[in-house]
């Protein structure tokens, strides 16, 4: 029965995605190349592209016009990329921290939700969220930690 039930979570979800993709967004963002789902209040301007396997987090506002993500890029804490920025393939956008000055940098001993300690000694999202100005350029396997800023016209190379 458990499989079952598994079976059908499992499509249940990718009806869901599959009405986002070809229906809803087509409809609210009809200038846009959508093919991953991004959270509903995200401002997208137009031209906008996102490829598949793309995952954006709930603090993304805005997404200026003409700007590209590429597929298997993960964005997390981070508030604005501005336009015509060009996001390559497997970039990871906002990642969050570990204390440097803790007995360990393990989150086993510092993270309530990781279920070792009964308080969270350590705010793994403290700081700004990441921002990315107008006409940046992400290079394919960058890093980029939270809080971090990238200014209009950067370019970040590979790696």
């Amino acid at each position: 029965m458990n499989i079952l039930n598994d079976i059908l979570r499992i499509l249940k979800i990718k009806i869901a995605v599959f009405y986002l993709l070809n229906f809803k967004y087509k409809f609210k963002y009809n200038q846009c190349k959508i093919f991953s789902v991004i959270p509903e209040f995200v401002d997208l301007g137009q031209g906008v592209i996102i490829e598949k396997n793309v995952i954006i987090d709930n603090h993304l506002l805005s997404l200026g016009k003409h700007s590209i993500i590429v597929d298997r890029t993960y964005i997390s804490n981070c508030k604005s990329i501005g336009s015509f920025c060009s996001i390559s393939m497997d970039v990871k956008i906002g990642l969050m921290a570990h204390p440097s000055d803790f007995v360990s940098t393990s989150p086993l001993l510092y993270s309530h939700r990781r279920g070792w300690v009964d308080e969270s000694s350590f705010d793994e999202q403290k700081g700004k969220l990441t921002q990315i100005g107008h006409d940046v350029l992400i290079s394919a396997n960058v890093s980029v930690l939270n809080g971090v800023s990238i200014g209009t016209g950067a370019i970040i190379g590979a790696g």
